[in-house]
């Protein structure tokens, strides 16, 4: 079925269109689609598979993560 199953916006006015397991978090911010994408930053957009757009008017783009769940990251 084509419903957006686990996903949730949390932020205020934050938007999550479509897809499966994503977070909008941040004010403002927007998951355009696909799945475990988070939006965290006020006025961001994420989408794809895994992005994380983690800063103000950040837009993530993603295709998977590089690293498993878990790993230690640094910056």
């Amino acid at each position: 079925n084509n419903r957006n199953h686990g996903s949730e916006p949390l932020g205020h006015w934050a938007s999550v269109s479509g897809g499966m397991d994503n977070r909008a978090t941040g004010a403002f911010a927007a998951v355009n689609g696909g799945k475990l994408n988070e939006a965290a930053g006020a006025y961001s957009q994420a989408l794809g598979l895994q992005a994380r757009a983690g800063r103000a008017g950040e837009v993530a783009l993603a295709g998977g993560a590089f690293e498993p769940t878990g790993d230690l990251r640094l910056g």
